[in-house]
């Protein structure tokens, strides 16, 4: 234990187990989006866009809102899962998606339309929490 000069608090640095270290990773992402879509409202004309069914070239209808329903929903998801599945599955289920997302988010710097610099920022923190969930999820002991 060490003791805090200042507080006189003594504390001691406890190991953290790799699932709340998988879960606090899929929480950050989750908040990642969500602060990128809602930064996305103050880019000139986003709403505007929003309100005609087309963004750029995607059309807003009801597959796409479920794709991204779905999309959205894996990190709320993952951060439960990293915390209740058997090891063996949770290394898999977190190298799998984590890649699938580091894909999809160098995929959506290539698509269609302007990106706006804070996008960037938000996708490099992404793909870094991703790479993060999937080298955790890769030196997961196997026993």
């Amino acid at each position: 234990m060490d003791k805090n000069a200042n507080t006189g608090i003594r504390w001691k640095d406890e190991k953290v187990s790799i699932r709340v270290k998988l879960s606090a990773l899929w929480i950050g992402v989750m908040f990642l989006y969500i602060y990128a879509d809602i930064k996305a409202f103050f880019e000139t004309g986003f709403i505007e866009q929003i309100m005609t069914g087309k963004i750029g070239s995607i059309v807003i209808n009801q597959a796409f809102l479920l794709y991204s329903a779905i999309l959205m929903s894996i990190p709320p998801v993952m951060a439960f899962l990293s915390l209740i599945l058997k090891p063996a599955v949770n290394r898999i289920v977190n190298i799998v998606l984590g890649i699938l997302h580091i894909l999809l988010a160098i995929g959506i710097l290539f698509g269609p339309g302007e990106i706006w610099a804070y996008f960037y920022w938000y996708t490099a923190l992404e793909i870094g929490f991703h790479l993060l969930i999937v080298l955790h999820a890769i030196k997961w002991p196997k026993t």
